[in-house]
């Protein structure tokens, strides 16, 4: 396989992450932001809100990530000698 090809799968990887995780964000990042409508929040929906945050951003950047190299990799293809 070429490096565009691999530049290509890498693309499509990050593409489906970045879908299902969304672009580096929080949920209810300040602590109050629940209690405005729900009243404050529990131990365990505060444990499950940071941990959602830190899978979003994981993934998040791991698409960003995977999408940078493979556009690195179709770039670097591009200079091959035939």
């Amino acid at each position: 396989m070429t490096l565009s090809q691999w530049g290509l799968i890498l693309n499509i990887a990050g593409t489906f992450i970045i879908f299902f995780c969304g672009f580096p964000s929080r949920i209810q990042e300040d602590k109050s932001a629940g209690s405005i409508s729900y009243g404050d929040l529990s131990e365990e929906e505060n444990k499950k809100r940071l941990s959602t945050n830190k899978l979003i951003t994981i993934g998040a950047y791991s698409g960003l990530a995977l999408l940078l190299l493979g556009f690195i990799l179709q770039f670097l293809d591009t200079f091959k000698l035939h």
